[in-house]
């Protein structure tokens, strides 16, 4: 997802608002931000707040880039009244064409994939704005230069184009009854490529050769350490790494998203080793001991010295700032505090303190306890629909922690049931096994269990946390 927008002369912190992927697309105030590495903070954060995304991505844009107060934008109506241009897209030239033809017409408002709105301005986008947004993706082409493209022969063939399509009665909307097969064939491998950025029935859009220029007006932040007596243990390593990391956190107002890590041996060697959070993290919480970013440090470096069959001694090290998001987000009052918002922030927390890949689970009413729960990314099985009128809802009775190893516990009698189940006798096996009765339990240590009795068998095979 991008997202194009006219604002004239924001500071840096002011148009990273969004995320830290910003490209100048040309001198006029328009601007690019690819939201993709962001969404899941952004939905994090939507969720929390209780908001749709687009209604949380407007109030930030209006707050912390164009500085209206949130009594000014209270009701969704005075949102939508703003005198702001901004675009969403799959496809950052798609985005840009459209808001370069909203300036033409001076039109404003806040264009969102797939409405009404976004339809009737791509259908009446002009040639002359067709011809102004490839001018400067042409422009913007030129340095540096791709292998094999030549400025002057591409606009050429563009012209070609637009010739053949006006003959053919065609609007630049119309181009993606073209075959992009054809259109390469006649008209050279570039103009094709922007041909396939501008098909609106392309959502994933390929921007492999898309000229994105990441815009900072200052240079990156960044340390470097040259270490008097190289080693290989990491435990030598630690008060430097904890010093440049406080280094860049005092330099760092926002949160980050990307560290780089470029690490020097002693062969005059180096590697570099994208450190990335998968959410926005603070350094500023954790000087003087930095626990989250030692964890990804700690599994980048373990991934990068498996490929080795003998770690040479480390020299030095920089690390360069290469994603940041900034904050001043509206955060819930103490009056709207809940504690689903709190239990959210500390998972984007423990989120960031994980290396192994992170699933969401929800709960599923099925007829097996163990099966209980299912990936909230998988598509609800229709074909288990009919249960959920057949079977309680007993999801919030299990525990959704289930122990990869049970193992025996001698129950008391009088410990609560669950429920009961035996064997789902059309998926065969034998319908005449025992009966599996489910039952609720507290431990000496004080935790909750879930224990199945099926026969004389007895055992533990779950925590509820």
């Amino acid at each position: 997802m991008f997202l194009a927008l006219l604002a004239d002369d924001p500071t840096e912190i002011q148009i990273q608002c969004m995320g830290s992927r910003v490209m100048r697309w040309d001198s006029a105030a328009t601007w690019i931000i690819d939201l993709g590495p962001f969404l899941p903070y952004w939905k994090a954060e939507a969720h929390t707040q209780r908001l749709p995304v687009l209604s949380l991505w407007k109030r930030v844009i209006a707050q912390q880039l164009f500085g209206y107060t949130r009594e000014q934008i209270q009701t969704p109506l005075a949102l939508e009244q703003l005198p702001i241009c901004a675009v969403w897209d799959h496809s950052p030239l798609r985005a840009a064409m459209i808001l370069s033809h909203m300036k033409h017409t001076h039109t404003t408002g806040w264009i969102i994939p797939g409405s009404v709105r976004t339809t009737q301005l791509w259908n009446s986008i002009t040639w002359a704005s067709w011809e102004t947004t490839i001018d400067q993706l042409i422009l913007n082409w030129e340095t540096p230069r791709p292998k094999g493209f030549t400025a002057l022969q591409v606009r050429h063939l563009m012209k070609r184009l637009r010739a053949t399509s006006e003959r053919l009665a065609l609007q630049p909307s119309q181009l993606n009854t073209l075959p992009i097969a054809g259109i390469q064939r006649r008209y050279g491998p570039w103009i094709a490529r922007l041909c396939g950025w501008l098909d609106t029935a392309n959502a994933i859009t390929d921007i492999t050769y898309f000229p994105w220029k990441s815009w900072q007006r200052a240079a990156p932040i960044q340390t470097s350490r040259h270490l008097d007596n190289p080693t290989r243990k990491w435990a030598e390593c630690t008060p430097e790494l904890i010093e440049d990391l406080d280094s860049i956190a005092c330099k760092t107002p926002q949160k980050t998203t990307e560290l780089s890590w470029i690490i020097q041996f002693e062969t005059h060697e180096t590697v570099t080793l994208p450190i990335r959070f998968r959410t926005p993290h603070f350094l500023r919480n954790e000087l003087g001991h930095h626990r989250t970013t030692f964890i990804q440090l700690t599994g980048a470096f373990s991934v990068f010295a498996a490929t080795l069959t003998r770690c040479p001694f480390i020299t030095g090290w920089t690390f360069v700032l290469k994603g940041t998001l900034t904050m001043g987000i509206d955060r819930l009052t103490l009056f709207e505090f809940s504690l689903d918002a709190e239990h959210e922030r500390q998972l984007a927390a423990l989120a960031n303190q994980v290396l192994t890949p992170i699933t969401r689970y929800q709960w599923e009413p099925h007829w097996t306890p163990e099966l209980g729960f299912k990936d909230a990314q998988i598509e609800p099985n229709k074909e288990r629909l009919h249960l959920a009128k057949v079977l309680p809802y007993a999801g919030p009775k299990r525990p959704l922690f289930t122990l990869t190893r049970p193992y025996g516990i001698s129950l008391p009698k009088c410990a609560p049931q669950i429920e009961a189940t035996m064997n789902p006798w059309w998926q065969g096996g034998n319908p005449t096994a025992a009966e599996t009765r489910y039952h609720r339990y507290q431990d000496s240590q004080k935790r909750w269990l879930w224990v199945a009795r099926t026969g004389n068998k007895t055992e533990a095979r779950g925590i509820y946390g």
